[in-house]
Order: C-alpha cells, then sequence, then structure tokens
C-alpha cells in the first residue's frame, strides 16, 4: 500500500513539473473557441481560484458571449460578492459581472439540516436549479465550470461531495438543468491551476487562496445553520484570515459548534 501510494506521488510531482501553464492556457482558450462556438455561455464565480481562473480563461476564448454570475448565497465571506465583481469587472480582465442574490433560497433550502454531507447535497442541488433559471434568462446553454481533478477524485471516491461534480456521478446535466457542461480545468491539480492563475495574471489574492468549501460558511457552521451563527462565523472568518495570512500557512479556517451539536456529533463529517 505505501510503494503504491508513493508511486502516485510521484507522478503528481512528474505532471506538475511537466505542466507548462503558456501551453495549456493557449490551447485550451482554442478548446474552448472550437467547443463553444458563437453560443452563449454562462459561468459562475466564487472567488476562489478554480471559478475564477475559468472565468478569465473563458473570457479570453468567447469574450461578450460569456455570462458571468456570482450567486450571493449567504454562505461567502464578508463583502465577497462585491470585492470579487470589482476587480474582474475592471482592467486588465474586463469581464462583465452580474451579482445574484440568491441568499433567502438557499437559507430556505438549507434549513433544518446538521450534516455537512446532507448540506453539501443540498447546496449542490439548489446551485444547479438556480443556475438553470439564469441560464434560460440569459440564453445560455452552456454552462462552463472549474471542476478539477481533486474534485472529481473526492466526490467519486466517497471523500466527500463536491458540489460541482455532475456527470462522474452519472448526473446528466442536459437532461436534469438543461444545460452542456464544459470544464476546462478537470485534468488540473490544484497546483496547476495556480499555474495557470498566475500565468493569467491574476492577483494573488485569488491566484495563492487556499481551498474553499464549494457551499461556502455553511460546512463550517456545524449544525443547523442558524442567522446567529452564520453572521459569528462569518467575522470570525474575516479576523482569521486577516491575521493569518501574513504568515502564510497551508490551511487554516474558522468554525462554529456549540454545546447542544457537539453532544449530537457522531463520526467524522468532512467540512
Amino acid at each position: 500500500r505505501n510503494s503504491k501510494s508513493i508511486k502516485s506521488l510521484e507522478g503528481v510531482v512528474a505532471k506538475l513539473e511537466a505542466f507548462d501553464p503558456k501551453i495549456f492556457v493557449e490551447a485550451e482558450v482554442e478548446k474552448i473557441r472550437k467547443t463553444i462556438g458563437n453560443e452563449k455561455a454562462l459561468v459562475a464565480v466564487s472567488g476562489g481560484v478554480d471559478s475564477t481562473t475559468c472565468a478569465v480563461l473563458t473570457h479570453r476564448a468567447i469574450g461578450e458571449n460569456l455570462v458571468c454570475v456570482i450567486l450571493d448565497d449567504a454562505f461567502m465571506r464578508e463583502g465577497e460578492p462585491e470585492h470579487v465583481a470589482e476587480i474582474l469587472s475592471k482592467p486588465p480582465f474586463n469581464v462583465p459581472m452580474k451579482i445574484v442574490n440568491v441568499r433567502e433560497r438557499f437559507l430556505q433550502a438549507m434549513k433544518g439540516l446538521r450534516n455537512a454531507e446532507e448540506k453539501r447535497k443540498m447546496f449542490r442541488e439548489t446551485f444547479y436549479r438556480v443556475l438553470s433559471e439564469t441560464a434560460r434568462k440569459e440564453g445560455c446553454k452552456i454552462l462552463v465550470q472549474g471542476t478539477i481533478r481533486a474534485d472529481v477524485l473526492e466526490t467519486v471516491g466517497g471523500v466527500k461531495t463536491q458540489h460541482n461534480v455532475l456527470a462522474q456521478m452519472g448526473i446528466n446535466p442536459m437532461e436534469r438543468y438543461g444545460f452542456k457542461v464544459v470544464e476546462p480545468l478537470v485534468a488540473l491539480f490544484k497546483e496547476q491551476v495556480r499555474m495557470a492563475a498566475r500565468y493569467l495574471e491574476l492577483p494573488s489574492e485569488f491566484s495563492e487562496r487556499q481551498p474553499f468549501p464549494g457551499p461556502g460558511l455553511s460546512v463550517r457552521v456545524v449544525g443547523e445553520i442558524r442567522p446567529d451563527k452564520l453572521e459569528t462565523v462569518k467575522k470570525a472568518t474575516a479576523i482569521v484570515e486577516r491575521e493569518l495570512t501574513q504568515h502564510k500557512p497551508s490551511q487554516y479556517f474558522a468554525t462554529i459548534i456549540d454545546n447542544e451539536e457537539a453532544d449530537q456529533q457522531s463520526g467524522i463529517s468532512h467540512i
């Protein structure tokens, strides 16, 4: 088993060393153009390195035919939707951004859920239902998303459900949601995405940003999501990130749990 793990790690290192972001970006831009053609496409941006890189890459390929939205789902960091939209909509990126307020819809969908995996699955369904409605409204039949290799491996392997994995789990997005999915980054590991982001000259706050859950702070509120707990974890997240970012730890985040949930918690729940 250890031998297989070492060989697997060696394979990952070899792929990272061989990866050329310039070649990848140029090839993927052409591939996206051929795949999408003159059709309109929709992309949802969270501000994370995957979705942001995906949006900038796709905009470079199809320009004004890309509709770029930020779903303000109540689970993002404080002021994040506006901050991300401001940066990406200005030079040198010039990506037109639309913020869609769907806070109440997501909060209602998550109401009463306590388990992180249950939240992930409900988030995924609500996320794609909202995108389906947005795509129809904008006249888009293609969804471009920043799914990466780790998302697929974790979901298919049963580690935890990543909200942006569909076809690999037997979900037909055209039948279920009415759009075709294009995934420019699906063959890449996280570090390769960062390399592509740097090549695209994304600010370091995007290219070096540590992983953040797809369902956002909903899974960093342990147990049922209440307005007071959500507000507290947002404030705590702002403080933790402000104080620790300068020290460059590999992973850090704030979470909130109360005694009632601690007593009820059993087993391990990946957040």
